[in-house]
Order: C-alpha cells, then structure tokens, then sequence
C-alpha cells in the first residue's frame, strides 16, 4: 500500500467511525489466480477466485523502432474480426503520437491534424484540435496574440468568442468532409484551401473576427 499511501489501519479506523457495512470478496478480477494463492497464504483465507492466467486474448508485445505509428499496421491484424476497437494509453501524449509520424508539422500539416483530431465530446482531443487550428490561423495573420488564449489576436476583445470560432470552424470544415482524407493529400490541400479562403464569410463568425480572418 505504500505507493499509494495508504494505511490500512486509518482505513480500518475510517470504516468504523463511519459505520460502513463489511462484505466478504469472493471474486477478484484485477488480480489472476496465482496472486490470490499467494494472499490466501498470507491472510489465512480460502476460496477467493480470481482471474485464471491463461485466459484469452493473451497479452501481445510489439515494439518499434522511432514512432508508435510502425506499429498500426500490427494493430489492424490484431482486431481483424472485431468490430469495436481501442487504443488503451497510460498518457495522452502517448496517443497523440499515433495521429502522425511527422515529428515537426508545417503549417498545412497542423490543419490537416486539427480537423483530424476534432471530437468535441473528448475535451483533451478538442484543446489539441483548437490549440493546433490557432497556430494554423496565426501564421496568416502575423498579428500579437493574447497569452494561454489559443493564439487569440490582441485586437478581439473576448477570448470566448475567439473559442466559440474556433469550434465552429472545426464544425465547418468537419462538415464539408475533410475530415475524410481517404483522397490523395493534393485533392485534400485543395479542398482545404477553398474552405479556408471561404471561412470568414461563414454565418457563425461574428464581424469583428471575420475581419481579423479575412488575410486568410
């Protein structure tokens, strides 16, 4: 318990005062059978179940040499026959190195990634998404920007009305479909050209930040 510091006579103490009700473990998921023998060793209790150690799928290790992308090729043959299927990370940084094995983006390749990483129902794939799309815009701009505010331009007066568009510009090129970059990346350059050239006319831009935009 001492990684988590955690005493278990305070715990003990803490499920007296309080009154809570005991239950006996019968079964252990988190831990396999050969674990459990060992507790019932130390603790003198009997038939606890936990995992058995064969059971399936096993555990598989692929290594790679300079970037986590070598291995989705490996990922893929794994779920074949699966139809649901995730990628299960200690850190989203770790992640994020699956999206690209580019290891510095020039300015199309930091759009190309914003769209792609857009999901508004994941908070920390939206603050990439967003922090990348404000660089994107920034470099067109060449314009002083507010500090921690997605590269917000000093002449907007709200820095929410700044995220608002930057969300809703996400939403607009995710809904002309360049989010689908199954073409050849020059059809998809091109496509995301026009978009971009068209965002501050856009009716979910308010006047003030369409006029910023418009050296886009």
């Amino acid at each position: 318990y001492g990684f988590r510091d955690v005493d278990p006579e305070e715990i003990s103490k803490f499920v007296g005062n309080n009154d809570f009700v005991s239950l006996e473990l019968t079964s252990n998921f988190r831990s396999c059978q050969n674990i459990i023998n060992l507790c019932e060793k130390l603790t003198g209790r009997r038939d606890i179940i936990g995992q058995v150690t064969w059971l399936e799928p096993k555990c598989f290790i692929a290594q790679y040499d300079s970037c986590p992308t070598e291995l989705i090729s490996t990922f893929e043959k794994l779920c074949n026959g699966y139809k649901n299927n995730t990628i299960i990370s200690r850190g989203h940084s770790i992640l994020q190195k699956f999206q690209t094995s580019a290891s510095k983006l020039n300015n199309v390749q930091k759009l190309a990634l914003a769209i792609k990483l857009f999901d508004p129902d994941d908070m920390d794939a939206l603050e990439k998404s967003m922090t990348l799309l404000s660089e994107f815009i920034r470099h067109h701009l060449q314009e002083c920007i507010k500090p921690n505010s997605f590269n917000c331009p000093q002449s907007i007066d709200s820095n929410l009305a700044w995220r608002r568009f930057l969300c809703s510009s996400l939403k607009y090129f995710t809904n002309n479909n360049l989010k689908q970059m199954t073409g050849s990346w020059s059809n998809w350059v091109r496509s995301a050209k026009t978009l971009v050239r068209n965002l501050s006319s856009q009716k979910f831009i308010i006047q003030e930040i369409a006029q910023v935009i418009s050296p886009l």
